[in-house]
């Protein structure tokens, strides 16, 4: 896991290493500061803001640069410097949690959140759940701090899910059936994504051509018009443009 590139700034060569959990969750401090500046630009302000930002970024490798250092280089190189230390750091990890964003919440902070909690978050997690050390959480590769906090999140769920399963609350009473209908806890949108390929799907009868359809591939067995027609993804990709696929599967 450990790369490293050459960077020149100021006329200066530096030797850039990959950076360890730590140092990877300045990077993410200094990245979110950075938005919030690019907000404030959009605005007419936070020029300052920006310099100030980029400098803690770049200062994670590059321990003497200052804002008003920075402020005499070229952006080019700034910009470069910026991207190269940017791609270094990449995640390239195939986990689920990786993937998708739940949208569920408003959008607005906690009451409780500060400027530092990002990195204060992870070492709590990491403490409270494997009893280690600030300094050996910190010296986690990245990678493998993901790695493990999807571990955690999907451990803590299902535990939720078992204690959800035992309460009152998760069992309703349906008044057409005169049964009581058990509804789960709801998850993460990471931990419920399938393959496509293994989903089926369902078009309205409303939708189906009429007349006998030539199926490709194996799939020539006809439905009867009152019920639904069942698509795995390939039929339907080859009857259907990206857009449309999307939507019959969403």
């Amino acid at each position: 896991m450990d790369r490293s590139v050459s960077i020149s700034l100021g006329g200066h060569e530096y030797e850039i290493h990959r950076v360890r959990l730590g140092k990877y969750l300045l990077l993410q401090e200094a990245s979110l500061e950075m938005r919030k500046a690019g907000k404030l630009a959009a605005k007419g302000g936070g020029a300052k803001a920006i310099i100030n930002a980029l400098a803690d970024y770049l200062g994670v490798g590059i321990p003497d640069i200052t804002p008003q250092k920075l402020a005499t280089y070229s952006w080019l190189e700034i910009i470069s410097a910026f991207s190269e230390i940017s791609l270094l750091n990449k995640i390239d990890l195939d986990l689920a949690i990786l993937k998708t964003t739940d949208k569920e919440g408003s959008g607005l902070p906690e009451p409780w959140e500060y400027s530092e909690r990002i990195r204060y978050y992870w070492i709590h997690i990491f403490a409270s759940t494997y009893n280690w050390s600030r300094e050996e959480i910190e010296n986690l590769w990245p990678e493998d701090a993901y790695a493990f906090l999807q571990e955690i999140i999907a451990d803590d769920q299902q535990q939720k899910e078992f204690m959800h399963s035992l309460s009152e609350v998760a069992y309703h009473y349906d008044q057409a059936t005169k049964k009581s209908k058990y509804k789960p806890l709801a998850r993460p949108s990471w931990m419920i994504m399938r393959d496509p390929k293994s989903v089926i799907t369902r078009l309205p009868a409303l939708l189906m051509p009429v007349g006998d359809v030539q199926y490709p591939k194996g799939q020539e067995e006809l439905h009867p018009a009152q019920n639904a027609l069942i698509f795995t993804e390939e039929a339907v990709a080859e009857k259907a443009d990206e857009n449309l696929l999307e939507s019959i599967l969403k």
